[in-house]
């Protein structure tokens, strides 16, 4: 068991894209939640009273919703993402990618991570995206605690693009194998795709048999998602992550493939 424990790793996943439409994504999982940041993967080994392995990368712990952990100071991630959809006038297929940078340290105070998204891979590419942001802090080994807001700002059409604005707590516990529970509230995406006075709550549980393993349950305050996240290579900072969004089928949208892959840097 102590092997198992010794193996485990945290974390991360997708920010959304402005053009929602009732799916968890738009076009696609971007950088910010596909890779997992270090502060997760420490937590989850923390959970288990055991030291880091060698590798690189760590599995995803969330599928739609913002979690509590963010990259730090001399930490940048770049993810591509992608997602079918049946939309009126869309195409079958489209993707999105970003880069997000951490600043700060949020063990010792605050952490800030800042993404750039752009939103499409086949329409214009480049001609549009926004801007994700959070502010978050480590509670205790296995805990970490944020604030952000998603599509601020940004350029093209992404400009018409309603902010989402939340708090969300992760924690790490360790009933024979670690568990990341996230939970959460916001306003816009994770609440209504029309009421912008609305608040919702969201959340996500992932278990992680290894350190380049995890299976995820999520629910972005109005879809269901899952998704199973690995670490194909042990010697390289990359996270694969695939799975299904809106699964109980909102709105009368059909349930879509998502997924991403991230790539982490450190400098």
């Amino acid at each position: 068991m102590r092997k198992i424990f010794a193996k485990a790793a945290g974390c991360g996943m997708f920010a959304t894209t402005l053009m929602a439409a009732g799916s968890a994504f738009a076009l696609g999982p971007t950088t910010d939640l596909i890779t997992p940041p270090d502060s997760q993967r420490e937590a989850t080994f923390a959970s288990a009273g055991v030291k880091p392995t060698a590798t690189q990368a760590s599995p995803a712990v969330a599928f739609g919703s913002p979690i509590g952990f963010g990259l730090n100071n001399g930490q940048l991630a770049v993810g591509i993402g992608g997602q079918t959809t049946d939309a009126p006038g869309a195409n079958h297929f489209d993707g999105s990618m970003g880069v997000a940078v951490g600043f700060g340290n949020s063990a010792d105070s605050l952490g800030f991570e800042v993404t750039a998204n752009i939103i499409s891979l086949r329409n214009n590419l480049g001609e549009d995206g926004s801007f994700n942001a959070k502010a978050h802090r480590m509670v205790n080994a296995t805990t970490s605690v944020a604030v952000g807001a998603e599509s601020f700002g940004g350029w093209g059409a992404a400009r018409k693009g309603r902010i989402s604005s939340y708090g969300a707590v992760t924690t790490v516990v360790n009933p024979g194998m670690p568990v990341v529970l996230n939970l959460g509230a916001g306003t816009n995406r994770f609440a209504s795709n029309t009421d912008t006075s609305r608040t919702g709550v969201f959340g996500s549980i992932a278990v992680i048999p290894t350190d380049r393993l995890s299976f995820v349950v999520d629910y972005t305050g109005i879809d269901t998602n899952a998704a199973v996240s690995v670490v194909p290579f042990a010697s390289l900072p990359i996270t694969l992550t695939l799975g299904y969004v809106n699964l109980q089928e909102q709105e009368g949208l059909s349930r879509e493939f998502a997924g991403g892959i991230g790539y982490l840097y450190r400098f």
